[in-house]
């Protein structure tokens, strides 16, 4: 009923907030926004990029915002979306942990993309989605502690 159209809508909304607009195939698949939009603190949403657009293959797309930092996934269309949403937050907060201060975030990301590639391939191992439990979590945070320790 109405719940599940309010649903649809504030999903497609904030779909529609952060990414720009699919246009037809033929003019490509982004236009950009001409407005500035003031990120709120923490934002996550979900969209479908269809075959051909701009890759062979339909994918998915899992966006979030942060602190003036925008994260992605690119994932296939029948990959695990809440895994992938789990590694995405989890990500984002060693991130904020290892790498970046919150009044300088984009450029120490880039300043520090040897941790960012550490923390990447700690987590995510050749772009994989793993399920880990909090212990495994833990174990890989003493991991990546150790080897950004010589950093």
């Amino acid at each position: 009923g109405d719940g599940l159209a309010n649903t649809r809508a504030r999903k497609w909304f904030t779909a529609f907030s952060f990414t720009p607009l699919l246009l037809d195939r033929a003019d490509c698949c982004f236009r950009h926004f001409s407005a500035v939009r003031q990120l709120a603190a923490k934002e996550i949403g979900m969209f479908h990029l269809p075959q051909g657009c701009p890759f062979n293959d339909s994918k998915v797309v899992l966006w979030l915002t942060q602190a003036k930092c925008g994260y992605v996934f690119i994932m296939d269309p029948d990959e695990n979306r809440m895994l992938a949403e789990s590694i995405l937050n989890l990500l984002v907060r060693l991130v904020d942990a290892y790498v970046k201060k919150q009044d300088e975030a984009p450029a120490q990301m880039l300043i520090k993309a040897d941790r960012m590639a550490a923390i990447i391939h700690q987590f995510l191992p050749n772009g994989q989605l793993q399920f880990m439990n909090h212990r495994v979590v833990e174990q890989y945070q003493k991991e990546l502690e150790i080897l950004l320790a010589g950093k």
